[in-house]
């Protein structure tokens, strides 16, 4: 088992380390073959887009072959400028050849938040920050507020990993050794399932494709590969500690009482390494419970010992594990984390359930995962079956073999699965949490695939070679790892490949420049996913970010990227940077319902003290009245603000002009429909009944998506004819412009033209043979640009400072610019000038 564990821990690792070694293919492949694929892929795309725009009528294949021999003779007839960018290319991929040796930015933006923590507990030594039951205080979260969050031990972790990693590299900075984390831990969790394995009596061929499942689980790799500095791990650590701690227990009474107490401390200990600690807390117990009386009916209603130990265990362990939570969070921390995990599994499972807008419906992995999907996250289609086979030979040899305590273990598992697994296909986030049971399963399957070897126990090693046991077992094994390792691998190989950061050069120094061009005190506002990218490099506060997105400042946000009046988005900012969200909460608590307070804030946001006092109601006395402007507005000026705005926010815009175009009266009836007319209770609102509802509901809410075309170069001028690859054609002179798709029949001229005249947007607006979008062209860069999308976007604050760098806007001043519109990341900030709104 110690070759099997350390040959798997090197397989993990391998994949899970892609950034150093690039693969397979990468390393197969010569530097100068992948600059010839890259100079001729990006001819290819040039050429084709002017052969599509001048010859619609030839077909795709024609087109292809006419583009090929374009290119082999651009390449004869311009051989040295072939070469010069073949020879750049190839430079540029051996820089990055030698950049991927060494791992440079963690992944994705919540590792930026623990590497932060870290960051400080290595500076400052703990709990520098206010602590108040079990929470610790976040100054640069969730501005003006700031944000009080449970105490984690993970940046702990990262400090203690950087500190053994500095005994073997003294030149090791704090980001790339806590970018090891996850590796470290994904060792531990093959340990944990080594041992959970033993508890459960696997063969130990069955622990072992049990470890690759779970080693080499695409969604795994992806929350544990180099620099994934974050919680997922202990998902698997703890519930298998928990697991193996409670089947010790309820294996026979002599060691019960160590086992109760194991698995209740772990789980206490649990809670000080991920939030969502409570669905072991909850899922074990009840697991525990409705299996007993599973069992006990079978046993036709009469006593069992392993159903009363099954229920002894079960209230032992709820009581124990709330002592040891306690403890380790305070009771008054134990109770915040109930309420506050209830509030959102609330917003994953029964959206419709609150007034404001669930920005969880625009985070991707809070989404629900239809069967195939779940199965190629957790694993493959074989894995899957292989599961299914567990759950067939289990629950056969269960209720063949007649033995209760094995009848017991497979009901359990059944009972502990199926809720993950629903939850799972409820919440993508959850399938993190389905892989483990998934990996007990394939066990079951290998153990009931291996028993078939056995035979007659008369007949063993007496009637031929292929009647020995070894030999068959070893057939067998042979016939299981031919079938199920080739597409674990070939799956492994394309997530840990699709594998990229998305921090990189330009973020990183667009956030350093931040944090040395702004004073300390300053306030970056932004759609929420950069949240903590700006606090954990810029060391700068936010409204927003991925722990908080899910409160008011979310829609105030979008509010402030999609206004078209940048008058309203800075009275909005200079609310949010005031009181937050005091102003709401004063105008609801005073008896205004939130349609009609949201629609107030927005009509005074931009309004100076006198004005916005004057529309206040009425029904206000002059005490409340100054409460609310002094949230909005304060007595002194608001604190140095900037606004961010990034590539990303700007090509999948949907999500912000969504939550601006949010309804709230439209939402208030539909959240007033009675979910009995309708058949919806709680418990189909978790199968997707409510959830189905609210979003069918949600064009009525915000009402039509905005359409958008991403960002388009130019590809051809003539004179005073500009063509651009989105299919629009513009006449400088005139200012007159076609948009012609001939692919696919659509051709007309956009309802209105963008443009700068004099450093303002103006526009022209067309009235024959009109498409519902409008176009903005503009130049940077050297060149022109143009975007197709609907006007309110050309129109909206993000647009005009991503793409226009600001120009003819008032109120909002460049600060930082970092990137090309031609590809890549591009990062943009600007300061409001506080002084030109009227105070």
């Amino acid at each position: 088992m110690l070759v099997a564990f350390i040959a798997i821990s090197l397989i993990a690792i391998y994949f899970r380390t892609y950034p150093l070694h690039g693969g397979i293919f990468l390393a197969l492949r010569s530097s100068e073959s992948i600059a010839r694929g890259i100079v001729e892929e990006g001819m290819r795309g040039q050429i084709g887009a002017v052969f599509e725009q001048n010859f619609p009528q030839l077909s795709a294949e024609e087109r292809g072959r006419l583009v090929y021999l374009q290119i082999e003779r651009l390449k004869q007839e311009n051989r040295a400028q072939y070469e010069e960018a073949l020879r750049q290319t190839k430079a540029g991929v051996e820089r990055a050849r030698g950049t991927v040796r060494k791992m440079t930015y963690l992944l994705e933006a919540d590792p930026y938040h623990y590497f932060y923590q870290a960051e400080k507990l290595l500076e400052e030594g703990p709990f520098k920050n206010p602590v108040k039951d079990g929470k610790i205080f976040q100054p640069l979260m969730r501005f003006p507020h700031g944000h009080w969050e449970p105490i984690l031990l993970h940046p702990d972790v990262g400090l203690l990993t950087y500190r053994v990693l500095r005994l073997i590299d003294p030149g090791i900075t704090l980001m790339q050794a806590v970018g090891w984390v996850p590796i470290f831990l994904t060792i531990l969790v093959l340990g944990v399932y080594v041992w959970l394995g033993k508890i459960l009596t696997f063969d130990p061929w069955g622990t072992v494709v049990g470890m690759l499942a779970l080693a080499l689980s695409p969604i795994f790799i992806q929350r544990s590969a180099l620099g994934w500095f974050d919680t997922d791990p202990y998902n698997y650590i703890f519930p298998g500690l928990i697991l193996a701690s409670s089947w010790i227990g309820l294996s026979g009474k002599k060691r019960f009482v160590p086992a109760v107490l194991g698995a209740s401390f772990f789980t206490g200990l649990y809670s000080l390494f991920w939030t969502g600690w409570p669905f072991i807390f909850a899922l074990l117990p009840a697991g525990l419970v409705v299996s007993g009386a599973l069992l006990w009916a079978l046993k036709r209603f009469h006593a069992s010992p392993e159903s009363l130990r099954a229920g002894i265990f079960a209230a032992a362990y709820t009581v124990l594990s709330l002592i040891f939570l306690a403890v380790f969070m305070t009771p008054q921390g134990l109770v915040d984390s109930l309420l506050m995990n209830w509030s959102v599994f609330n917003k994953f499972a029964l959206p419709g359930s609150d007034l404001w807008p669930n920005i969880f419906l625009t985070v991707g992995e809070a989404g629900g995962a239809t069967f195939a999907k779940l199965v190629f996250l957790t694993g493959n289609p074989v894995t899957f079956v292989l599961a299914l086979l567990g759950v067939f030979f289990e629950g056969r040899r269960a209720f063949k073999n007649g033995d209760p305590l094995i009848q017991f273990r497979f009901l359990f598992f059944l009972v502990f699965t199926v809720p993950l697994f629903v939850m799972a296909l409820k919440t993508e986030r959850f399938s993190v949490l389905f892989v483990l049971p998934l990996a007990v399963f394939i066990s079951f399957a290998v153990n009931g695939l291996l028993s078939l070897c056995k035979g007659n126990s008369s007949n063993v090693g007496g009637k031929g070679f292929w009647d020995k046991v070894s030999i068959r077992r070893a057939g067998m094994v042979f016939l299981i790892l031919l079938i199920f390792l080739p597409m674990l691998l070939i799956s492994a190989h394309v997530v840990a490949a699709g594998i990229r950061p998305i921090m990189d050069d330009v973020w990183y120094g667009a956030l350093r420049e931040v944090r040395s061009k702004t004073p300390a005190d300053a306030v970056v506002n932004s759609w929420w996913p950069p949240g903590y990218f700006i606090a954990g490099i810029a060391h700068r506060r936010v409204t927003v970010d991925g722990g908080t997105q899910q409160n008011q400042a979310s829609y105030w946000m979008a509010k402030v990227l999609m206004a078209e009046d940048e008058r309203e988005a800075a009275g909005i900012l200079r609310m949010l940077n005031t009181g937050g969200e005091s102003a709401t909460a004063l105008l609801i608590d005073s008896g205004m319902e939130v349609p009609e307070a949201v629609e107030l804030l927005l009509k005074i946001a931009p309004l100076g003290r006198s004005e916005a006092h004057a529309l206040l109601p009425s029904f206000l006395d002059e005490k409340q009245k100054a409460a609310v402007l002094d949230a909005m507005q304060g007595h002194a000026s608001f604190p140095p603000t900037y606004v961010l705005v990034y590539n990303d926010m700007v090509e999948q815009n949907l999500a912000v002009s969504v939550m601006s175009q949010w309804d709230f009266k439209k939402a208030r009836e539909i959240r007033g429909k009675p979910l009995e007319k309708e058949g919806e209770g709680f418990w189909k609102g978790l199968w997707g009944g409510r959830n189905s509802t609210y979003i069918k509901e949600l064009p009525r809410i915000t009402g039509e998506f905005l359409r958008y075309a991403s960002l388009s170069p130019l590809i051809r001028r003539e004179g005073t004819l500009l063509w651009f690859k989105n299919g629009l054609r513009v006449d400088l002179g005139t200012k007159d412009a076609i948009i012609s798709f001939p692919s696919e029949r659509v051709q007309g001229r956009p309802s209105q033209l963008f443009y700068l005249e004099r450093g303002k947007l103006v526009s022209r607006a067309f009235e024959e043979n009109v498409l519902k979008v409008s176009a903005l062209f503009f130049e940077a860069e050297g060149t022109y640009y143009s975007v197709i999308a609907d006007a309110r976007l050309i129109r909206s604050l993000l647009f005009r400072l991503y793409y226009l760098n600001g120009q003819g806007l008032d109120l909002f001043r460049p600060l930082v610019s970092r990137g090309s519109l031609a590809g890549g990341t591009v990062v943009r900030v600007f300061e409001l000038e506080r002084e030109k709104l009227s105070a």
